[in-house]
């Protein structure tokens, strides 16, 4: 199965409409991850949230993402060991479950008096969030490989490829949308916030979220996503950001947290 996939991500509002809100990701990149308990879709914090960890208050004109519009592909057998790929469908995620909690995973978080009644918590480490793609005919054909696990540290000089969708230009509506591949080097692999690394340059518009791979050995490994410059920083705008989840998807239950975990497995200190 080829290595490098991606999903083109439409960022909604209440009424189903794509988000207004100036300065927010209204269109988003992401990756579908198969794990002991089913699939997720990967992407970025701030995609979800609308904000970014950075900011303290929201914007005047902020529109909460209610939902995540995806194009996924089922697959069916039509010979022994041959899988055919069907043609792409629009799917809408929810974001937020029936009592309004979000249905999205993160690592640890923290509370924030000034966001208090959004029900949105700031993540302490990455940038990234994991929604279980639940009743959905998703294809194994679209999920990117994390096994083998990848072999070592990323090091300032790696070269990697970021495969993403861009939130514009002549491919946006073409169905399937078809993702562009991006090259960056790693510029440092310890930055601000534990798991983060920095590139030697930003993606272009629509590529937050977007899975990240790093060549070793001969072989492409996926090594986290990339979350480019959340909303309202302030760091030079020359350099992306991305999220190391090599740490996180070697444990049982991938970002630390145990929303998704089975009932019997769940902690007693989980809020």
């Amino acid at each position: 199965m080829l290595p490098l996939k991606s999903v083109k991500i439409v960022v909604l509002n209440h009424h189903g409409n794509q988000i207004r809100t100036a300065g927010a990701d209204r269109a988003a990149s992401g990756f579908i991850r198969r794990e002991s308990t089913g699939f997720f879709l990967y992407t970025a914090w701030h995609v979800v949230a609308g904000i970014g960890r950075g900011e303290r208050r929201l914007p005047s004109d902020w529109e909460r993402p209610m939902a995540l519009r995806i194009g996924l592909r089922s697959s069916e057998s039509v010979l022994p060991g041959v899988e055919a790929v069907k043609q792409p469908r629009e799917t809408d995620l929810s974001l937020y479950a029936s009592d309004s909690t979000p249905r999205w995973a993160q690592d640890p978080d923290i509370a924030d008096a000034k966001l208090n009644g959004t029900r949105l918590r700031i993540p302490t480490e990455r940038d990234a969030v994991k929604v279980r793609l639940s009743g959905m005919d998703v294809s194994d054909l679209l999920a990117v490989e994390t096994e083998p696990p990848f072999p070592g540290v990323l090091l300032p000089g790696d070269k990697v490829l970021i495969v993403g969708h861009p939130s514009d230009g002549p491919d946006v509506m073409r169905a399937p949308p078809v993702p562009l591949v991006l090259t960056r080097f790693v510029a440092a692999n310890l930055i601000d916030r534990p798991h983060q690394f920095l590139l030697d340059g930003r993606c272009i518009d629509g590529f937050a979220g977007a899975p990240i791979f790093v060549e070793r050995a001969s072989r492409l490994f996926a090594v986290g996503l990339y979350a480019g410059l959340e909303p309202g920083d302030v760091r030079n705008q020359e350099f992306g950001v991305g999220c190391n989840l090599t740490s996180s998807w070697s444990r049982p239950y991938a970002l630390g947290l145990t929303r998704d975990r089975p009932q019997s497995a769940r902690s007693t200190t989980e809020h």
